[in-house]
Parts: C-alpha cells; structure tokens; sequence
C-alpha cells in the first residue's frame, strides 16, 4: 500500500503551488515566534522563580515541534528532489536517531533528565517505525544501511550513558 500524499499521479487534490510553500514557510515563522515568546514569558522576573515543570514543558513542547517540522521538511525535500519519494520515510527513521542522538548530549551535558527520556522514547519509535513499516518496503540494501545507521547511533548513546553516568548521578546526589 502506498501513501497518495507521496505519490501526486494517484492524487487528484494533490497541488503543490508557491502560496502553499509561503504559507509552510510562514507557519514555521509563526511558531518560532509563538516558543520564542513563551520563552521570554517563563522567563520574566514576575514569574520567579520559575517552576520546574513549567520548564520541562516548553522544553518538550520545543523539541516535539522540532521534530515535526524537520521530519515533514525531509519527507518533502524527498518527495521533490529524489528518484523514488519513499526514500524519506525510510530517512526518518535515521533523522529521528540523530535527533534522539542531540538529545542525548543535551541531556547529559545539562544534566536535565528529561531529555534523555525524550531522546529514548524517539529512538524507541524510530525502531518501532524500522521493524513494523519500514521493513515491509525497503530493499536488502536500504534495510542494512538503516540499521546499521541506527545501529552505531545506539552503540554511541550506549558509550555516552556509560561514560557519563557516574557524573549524572553524582550531581543528583548532590543536589
């Protein structure tokens, strides 16, 4: 089964016109502007001190519209410039283990837990996505290139959450 919105010839609503790609465009403005102004809002001196949780949200908030803008971007810039458009949905699967990968570092360099559950739970999705729908489709190749990618990406959280973990906990005990 094939996705219509990947394939313009079986979709006859299928339009792609320089008013939507402004409109894309400006929706990404429009948000980047929104979370930059929730941030200034947290922020400010009438609300401190800042609330934890409150924190912790915008930062989930932040990193989910992240990823949904990059992963909707790389399903396009496939769609528009490759051979075979399907690609990028097997690409998302590696965008997503990077992304989960950044997640990481941030999380243990900032020492916020949070992150590192973000990044784990992107990484289980991205390996959930991998074996029950990417599978099905992809070729011997592409299934070895995806996860071997996804392979040394975990080998590396593995090496980082080794390394660090002492320092993680040592700063919680800390506290």
């Amino acid at each position: 089964m094939q996705d219509t919105n990947l394939h313009p010839s079986e979709s006859l609503s299928f339009h792609q016109s320089g008013l939507s790609v402004f409109i894309r465009y400006l929706s990404y403005g429009s948000c980047a502007f929104l979370l930059f102004s929730i941030r200034q809002y947290i922020t400010e001196k009438f609300i401190y001190p800042t609330p934890i949780k409150l924190k912790v949200v915008f930062d989930i908030i932040v990193h989910v519209s992240l990823i949904i803008m990059a992963s909707y971007q790389l399903v396009h810039f496939f769609f528009l410039y490759a051979d075979d458009p399907s690609v990028g949905k097997y690409c998302l699967s590696v965008m997503w283990g990077i992304y989960a990968l950044v997640l990481i570092i941030l999380g243990i360099s900032k020492d916020q837990k949070h992150l590192r559950i973000m990044a784990i739970v992107l990484f289980s999705f991205a390996l959930l996505k991998l074996f029950f729908y990417d599978t099905e489709q992809l070729g011997t190749i592409g299934k070895t290139i995806v996860f071997v990618t996804l392979g040394v990406l975990l080998l590396i959280v593995s090496f980082l959450y080794n390394k660090y973990k002492n320092s993680m906990t040592e700063t919680k005990d800390a506290k």
